[in-house]
């Protein structure tokens, strides 16, 4: 069923063509603000429309949140040309690094108390976020760099090599191979 709102007398227009007045405000269970609209009991028992409007209720209540008229601004400034744009602009900018925070770095809550731990907290992600992101987009001359490096000389590979063998053996083992190699060296060349 519509209702009409009226912003001069601030009350709400029925389709039978009875005034719901602004009568309180109330509070919701999240706390936040609440204003009810309701006609008088006698405007609704003599209705014809009652069958279909409130057919076991004893009038008619409508309950707005207490910023209605701030949430229709925002809704007609989304509508338009200008919004839209701007939604779309929001959309691949600002959200995607909303939702990578809430959800991969689990920020949906902040666990620290008071403002300047938060604000900590908050600053650490967004730097981890766009180190991330850094990273991402590096070109890919730096990411081969690596492999460009020249390969080590043969005798240090051999001498690793022995090196290894003789740390996996025993005592009396490697007093050997140590006798060995010493024999086998060719001038110039240190162990």
């Amino acid at each position: 069923m519509g209702f009409i709102y009226a912003v001069a007398t601030d009350a709400y227009t029925c389709s039978a063509g009875k005034e719901l007045p602004f009568r309180k405000f109330d509070t919701s269970a999240d706390g936040s603000w609440l204003k009810i609209y309701w006609a008088p009991y006698q405007d609704c028992q003599c209705c014809p429309l009652k069958a279909t409007c409130v057919p076991t209720a004893r009038r008619k209540q409508l309950t707005r949140t207490a910023y209605d008229p701030a949430y229709r601004r925002a809704w007609a400034r989304q509508q338009s040309r200008q919004g839209s744009v701007m939604r779309r602009k929001r959309q691949s900018t600002v959200e995607p690094v909303f939702g990578n925070l809430i959800h991969q770095y689990g920020l949906r809550r902040v666990g620290t108390r008071g403002k300047a731990s938060a604000q900590k907290t908050m600053l650490l992600a967004a730097i981890a976020y766009n180190l991330k992101k850094l990273l991402k987009h590096q070109p890919k001359e730096y990411r081969t760099m690596a492999l460009a490096l020249p390969l080590p000389p043969v005798t240090l590979l051999c001498k690793l090599r022995t090196q290894r063998v003789v740390a996996n053996r025993k005592p009396s083992e490697r007093a050997a191979i140590k006798k060995t190699r010493v024999l086998q060296q060719p001038r110039g060349i240190e162990s």
